[in-house]
């Protein structure tokens, strides 16, 4: 069990909705609970903007199964 996704009420990923999707949030740094992924990054060893904006298009894009 996942439980910082669960203390945030939202889905881990939510298709077509990066914006409620935790894992974003995760990815970001923006969320409220938990550690930023990946684990234990800190500034420069963090996904880049292009990795993280190439995850937010496949999660807005339905995030299929691919």
């Amino acid at each position: 069990v996942n439980t910082a996704a669960s203390a945030s009420s939202m889905d881990r990923i939510e298709p077509n909705n990066a914006a409620q999707s935790h894992v974003m949030h995760k990815l970001d740094g923006t969320h409220t609970t938990g550690q930023q992924m990946p684990r234990g990054c800190s500034g420069s060893t963090c996904l880049d903007q292009t990795t993280r904006d190439r995850i937010r298009a496949w999660i807005n894009e339905g995030a299929a199964n691919n």
